[in-house]
Order: C-alpha cells, then structure tokens, then sequence
C-alpha cells in the first residue's frame, strides 16, 4: 500500500534475544528491509569473529588480487574439457572475464561470460562483507529470511539456470 510505513515481521522473543539486528547508522537504527538476510551478535571471544570471518575475507580478497595479476587476451586455456572436445565447458571464459573486470575493461568481460559480472559482485560482496565483520568485531549470520527452503531452492534453481544460459551464448557466439 503506497504510503503506508513498513513494519517488519515479528521475531521470536528468544530470537531477539540473542541476536542484535546489523545496524547501519551511529544511531542505532535499523535498515528492515537487511535484518531479514543478516543477523549480527557480539562474539563471546575475539578469535570466534576471527576463525568465522578472517578465512572468507581471504579468500574474497584472494580471486580479486588473482585476477589482477592474470592476463584476460590471449591467455593460456588450461581447462581440460575444451582441450577434449574443443568445446568450452560451462565455466569457461570466468576467469579471463574476472581478470577483465579488475583491469577495467568491463565491456569485453561482459561480452565473452555475462555471468561473470554477479559472480564478480558476490566475490566482491564477499570480501567487503567479511571484513566489515572483522573490523566490527561481531559475528553475521543468515537472518531468518534465508530459513526458508522454497527460497534457497529458488535460488538454486536461477543460479543453475544462469550457469546454463551463459553456457549456450558462449557456444552460440563460438567463444573458447
């Protein structure tokens, strides 16, 4: 209804309890549309926010320091499935795409793997996410909104159906 104020799903009292919803301002209020997907809580230690973020905030900050180092033209294919059947398999052009992206030629990645542009954006979600946890010092979970099952199905199901979709345009434009 235009006009009327959001007003967020009631939460279990226990819930509310032992998770402190990821506030965005000093103030100390709270964007509802994000409290669905991300949950924060104060850690009972240092090293629990370290041992749950630290390894995905390298990983994150890993592939995109990689794909500055690779070239994206005339790079070495090394994937086994195109050097069998000489047919690029569902994953190829990721990388060079990857490395195009961090050089800034966005249009030539988003032309030889489409995909790779929201690939490219989780990884960059990624790092950033797990860092701020870091530096926060506060552990993020999945909110209440990614419990649901349907939801996780659909996803898997678009994200499957993106992977073969970017399959099919690199075949039909015959990029390897």
């Amino acid at each position: 209804m235009p006009g009327s104020p959001h007003r967020p799903p009631k939460l279990p009292n226990e819930w509310r309890a032992t998770h402190r919803i990821l506030t965005t301002r000093s103030e100390g209020t709270v964007r509802t549309r994000w409290r669905m997907w991300v949950v924060a809580r104060p850690p009972a230690t240092r090293g629990q926010v370290w041992r749950r973020h630290l390894p995905w905030a390298l990983l994150g900050w890993g592939v995109l320091g990689a794909s500055l180092l690779l070239p994206y033209k005339n790079a070495l294919t090394l994937c086994p499935f195109l050097r069998v059947t000489g047919w690029s398999c569902m994953f190829c052009g990721l990388t060079r795409s990857f490395a195009a992206f961090s050089k800034g030629a966005w249009g030539w990645a988003a032309y030889n793997a489409p995909l790779a542009l929201l690939i490219y954006g989780g990884v960059v979600a990624l790092a950033l996410g797990h860092t701020c946890a870091l530096i926060r010092g506060e552990l993020w979970y999945a909110g209440p909104g990614w419990q649901n099952k349907q939801l996780r199905v659909y996803v898997a199901w678009v994200m499957g159906s993106l992977i073969l979709l970017n399959w099919a345009y690199r075949l039909w434009l015959g990029l390897q």
